[in-house]
């Protein structure tokens, strides 16, 4: 009967745990402290909250903030396997909304064997994302449409349709013309919503899609673009 050369217990030879049986090997491969501070940082926009994943921005959701976590842990736990569970990262993301430290618990796994409960550190950091600050330059608009009134019943409606505009998209950026308006606004579902509306009214209606690259990066967004003429 084979049995483990530190503890003397029987034991089933396993050449990936070096002879030992699970619980010398847990206590000789299990990391010297509990709790570990990494380098690594989740940048964490200070106006709409989005995470950062390698170039892209996305929303806190747990699925993209256990994605971040389990990257950040693979590095700070070198050859571990490291478990975050989507519950852990859905209690941490009202945490983000501050700067500062966050004790991550997580699970480390080697040989297919959990070694117990650890704590991990990560400074959370606020910057500003490149489509916030796109917004605040007054660069990033998602939907632009140019209102003509054309003809007598358009003229006439003029007064109804600058009510729509605020009263369906909130952010509206709105240029007034004599025979119309031209608009621009982040919110391309209100702008879609709006232009429903005009052509409810029996608008003629063209649309173009123009697609921009933001800050020089990789990520484009898509403007819709609409000239309405009623």
């Amino acid at each position: 009967m084979y049995r483990c050369p530190i503890c003397g217990k029987p034991t089933e030879y396993k050449e990936e745990l070096g002879g030992l049986c699970e619980e010398c090997y847990k206590k000789k491969m299990k990391p010297k402290t509990y709790e570990i501070k990494t380098h690594e940082k989740i940048l964490v926009c200070r106006d709409c909250f989005a995470i950062r994943i390698g170039n892209e921005w996305v929303q806190p959701k747990p699925k993209y903030l256990k994605s971040i976590l389990s990257r950040i842990a693979k590095k700070t736990f070198k050859g571990y396997t490291p478990k975050i569970t989507k519950e852990i990262a859905e209690a941490i993301i009202p945490l983000l909304s501050s700067e500062g430290e966050i004790r991550i618990p997580i699970t480390l796994v080697k040989e297919n064997i959990e070694l117990g409960n650890y704590t991990m550190i990560v400074k959370v950091k606020h910057t500003t994302c490149p489509i916030c600050i796109a917004k605040k330059t007054g660069g990033y608009w998602t939907f632009i449409a140019h209102i003509r009134a054309i003809s007598t019943r358009g003229r006439k409606s003029i007064k109804q349709i600058e009510h729509w505009i605020y009263e369906i998209i909130p952010d509206a950026d709105v240029k007034r013309f004599k025979n119309g308006f031209d608009i621009r606004s982040s919110d391309s579902r209100a702008g879609a919503r709006f232009v429903n509306r005009m052509q409810e009214l029996g608008a003629l209606v063209k649309k173009y899609v123009q697609r921009k690259k933001i800050m020089k990066g990789k990520r484009e967004i898509v403007i819709n673009k609409f000239l309405i003429q009623i």
